[in-house]
């Protein structure tokens, strides 16, 4: 398998099981922390929404313009912009998937030429040159651990078995 097919794949993947994941869950289930000091599956998925928004635009930019030089914006930044934190699990579910699902569109239709398509961040000392396949494993990267994170706070405030 390719590491183009491999990113799509996961990218596709993630708001089934994060879907799958929320199961039985009640509404309330979503916005218990599983320890003191832990996020619960809300903002879990809020993070999850606002780093994926963020690197989606940077594609965006990179397949709109011929290497684009652009200030680093840390979705840690972004998601203060939204009201994706007091967004409930279900709508915010739906809005991350509908996200996916056009960015995966966007994907799957390039060419070899286009997943090397790059851009250069300023404003940032590591990772500043990035391709639309790197952002994309980025992506991936990132909601890996999130994805395991959220089935364990799930599990946990519900009592189930992971």
């Amino acid at each position: 398998m390719s590491e183009i097919t491999s990113v799509l794949e996961l990218l596709e993947l993630a708001p089934g099981r994060l879907s799958d994941l929320a199961g039985e869950c009640r509404p309330e289930d979503f916005t218990r922390e599983p320890a003191p000091g832990e996020w619960p599956a809300c903002e879990l998925l809020a993070h999850i929404r606002a780093s994926a928004e963020t690197w989606g635009r940077y594609i965006a930019a990179m397949l709109e313009s011929d290497h684009p030089v652009m200030r680093y914006f840390s979705p840690r930044t972004a998601i203060r912009r939204t009201d994706y934190q007091s967004t409930a699990f279900e709508p915010a579910l739906e809005a991350f998937t509908r996200q996916r699902e056009e960015l995966v569109a966007q994907l799957r239709g390039l060419s070899e030429a286009e997943w090397a398509s790059g851009l250069t961040f300023t404003g940032k000392s590591r990772g500043s040159e990035q391709t639309v396949l790197s952002a994309a494993q980025h992506i991936v990267d990132h909601e890996q651990p999130h994805l395991l994170q959220v089935e364990w706070t799930l599990a946990t405030v519900t009592g189930r078995t992971v």
